[in-house]
């Protein structure tokens, strides 16, 4: 998982002259998931792997989960998630 918060990333953003539109986390479902598999590779000394594009039933499965967890999470706001998304424009 990245040590990244979504203030920091909107700070980087800022200071290679572009102004950020929008930003939020998601993939909220995977931070514990994600926590536990670190906290493990960690005791393990075993080294992260990336993993692989999953095959396409279960990538719509997933998809269609974060799909519904936006829905459901979006109204709440800053809850922490495994990823940013960050909209930006160049300034002029």
């Amino acid at each position: 998982m990245s040590d990244h918060t979504r203030r920091e990333v909107i700070r980087l953003v800022d200071e290679a002259w572009f102004d950020a539109i929008e930003s939020r986390y998601f993939f909220h479902w995977l931070v514990p998931p994600k926590w536990v598999l670190g906290l493990a590779e960690h005791a393990l000394g075993v080294r992260h792997r990336h993993p692989r594009i999953p095959p396409r039933s279960i990538n719509a499965l997933l998809y269609g989960f974060s799909r519904m967890e936006e829905g459901l999470v979006r109204p709440f706001g800053g809850i922490p998630g495994s990823s940013i998304l960050l909209v930006a424009l160049a300034r002029t």
